[in-house]
């Protein structure tokens, strides 16, 4: 595996990113990891941008919402653009189909709902790994696959009119809200294979009453050992 790039934000800011909008912020009360994570709040549109090498890719991160969006809204929180144009190749959202928040995944024609949904969806204030693939099949078939949690919840494909344009961009974002939620992500990486998502460490206190667990850290990337 060969990580394209990653992210933490525990410079304390967006300046490993090549640009942002919206003014995203970096905040060090709700994280997942380290000290820091970013956050997108409110109901206006906020990202960080990121471009990368040219090619299919592996986008992970973790994510987590104060509060879910109402019956027929949703939140986008992962995109991916081509490298021709600068249009969505495909991006990942919540939606809220008729009082369910479900996984969903959006890509060309751009409706709403999105146009995958997953049968599962996330609780608000809980932090989840979530993983998107994107490969370009051949010229006009974009492939696709989420995970949370290390689950597939969505794999599918898609026909486009525009012929070999592959991923070069990458978006971490809260956009297509018409409601004030905060969505919070730690943890990015893009790289050219599966990531998987990150290994607990705990901590063990050794003592006569017995083993106590005194917290949990974490390593990133964790990568699936052979014997799997």
């Amino acid at each position: 595996m060969t990580v394209l790039f990653s992210d933490g934000f525990e410079s304390g800011d967006f300046s490993a990113w090549t640009s942002t909008s919206g003014t995203p912020s970096v905040q060090s009360i709700i994280k997942h990891s380290g000290i820091y994570a970013a956050l997108f709040s409110g109901s206006t549109d906020k990202y960080c941008q990121k471009t990368i090498s040219e090619g299919d890719c592996y986008l992970r991160a973790y994510v987590y919402f104060d509060s879910l969006p109402s019956a027929s809204h949703y939140v986008s929180f992962f995109d991916t653009y081509d490298s021709i144009d600068d249009s969505l190749e495909v991006g990942v959202t919540i939606y809220n189909d008729s009082g369910t928040v479900k996984w969903g995944i959006r890509h060309a024609p751009y409706g709403t709902p999105p146009e995958n949904l997953a049968s599962t969806g996330p609780t608000a204030q809980i932090w989840y790994c979530v993983e998107l693939s994107v490969h370009r099949t051949d010229n006009t078939h974009v492939s696709y696959q989420l995970w949370v949690n290390g689950v597939s919840v969505i794999s599918s494909s898609y026909v486009t009119s525009s012929s070999t344009h592959k991923v070069n961009s990458i978006y971490i974002l809260g956009a297509d809200k018409s409601e004030s939620i905060s969505n919070y992500v730690d943890a990015v990486v893009v790289a050219d294979r599966r990531i998987y998502c990150e290994k607990p460490l705990f901590h063990i206190l050794r003592g006569r009453g017995g083993d106590k667990r005194l917290g949990t850290t974490y390593h990133q990337p964790y990568t699936r050992p052979p014997h799997y």
